[in-house]
């Protein structure tokens, strides 16, 4: 009974990871495609900071690439969350490559917590390199979004780290028997 609600709820998470693969970077480049009319969910807290006369086409295009590749990074997490799901569906909890796969995923989401912090220091500074004299900024933000999001990725990287070496010794004990 138990075991085929964990395989349609590993299917279904594995259907939303397929989703999010897809749709996240597609959702990225339509916002830096449409930058002008999506400039104001940037540094919303920092009223006047971006000055969207003075931005140039190859800023919003470094700032893009820059983006897409913190979104590449929480894609390979999410597609090693759906080889996660794939393992669970075929009953597959403790293998190797079950195993492997949750830590790649836990180090991506700790990885892509330390990109989202840096992104919005590298992007405040991009967006308004031209800005004049005394109006670019430095935004650093971590606050307690951030905070959380990285003890949450740090947490679960640590415990996907215990089940791989937990798994290497039960694999090591196995084979004295």
């Amino acid at each position: 009974m138990h075991a085929n609600k964990l395989k349609r709820l590993s299917t279904l998470m594995s259907m939303i990871c397929a989703v999010l693969i897809f749709a996240l970077p597609m959702v990225t480049i339509w916002f830096w495609i449409n930058f002008q009319s999506n400039a104001q969910l940037l540094f919303t807290a920092q009223q006047g900071v971006l000055q969207l006369e003075t931005i140039r086409p190859w800023q919003i295009i470094c700032a893009g690439a820059i983006s897409v590749t913190t979104t590449l990074v929480v894609v390979y997490g999410l597609i090693q969350l759906r080889q996660l799901f794939e393992h669970f569906k075929s009953d597959n909890f403790f293998t190797k490559a079950s195993v492997r796969s949750l830590h790649r995923f836990c180090l991506a989401l700790f990885v892509s917590a330390i990109l989202k912090v840096l992104n919005t220091a590298v992007l405040s500074v991009l967006l308004t390199f031209n800005n004049g004299p005394n109006q670019k900024a430095f935004i650093v933000s971590f606050g307690s979004n951030e905070f959380w999001l990285l003890f949450i990725a740090a947490t679960f990287l640590t415990i996907a780290w215990c089940f791989k070496e937990g798994l290497a010794l039960a694999n090591e004990n196995a084979s004295f028997v």
